[in-house]
């Protein structure tokens, strides 16, 4: 099994989105996942969950449960999303994609 396919599995995420690189970083010591989206999937407001159109952008970085002696980190592009109700929030890779993400994800990085 590939790096990619590793962390995708182990990490539980799911379509729409991808882990498109592993970056082992040993003097930093982290391991580095960069999550993707795949490109005109339809997004959800993370609140309600109703579609909603993506009008930008923001790059986010989280920390996850270690992997051995080095930190996980996970970087994503994330969606943010006009979402009629809820106004603009951020769409979270971690909603969806990363179950349980309360439980596995370092706060206050993690703000889903």
């Amino acid at each position: 099994m590939r790096d990619r396919e590793l962390y995708a599995t182990i990490l539980g995420v799911t379509a729409p989105w991808t882990v498109d690189r592993v970056d082992l970083d040993v003097a930093g010591g982290a391991v580095h996942v960069w999550l993707a989206r795949t490109e005109g999937a339809p997004a959800q407001c993370p609140e309600c969950q109703s579609p909603c159109t993506i009008y930008d952008h923001r790059d986010r970085e989280w920390r996850h449960l270690d992997t051995c002696q080095l930190q996980t980190r996970l970087h994503a592009r994330v969606p943010r999303v006009d979402c009629p109700t809820h106004g603009a929030p951020a769409a979270s890779p971690c909603r969806g994609a990363l179950p349980d993400c309360a439980l596995r994800c370092s706060p206050p990085s993690c703000r889903c």
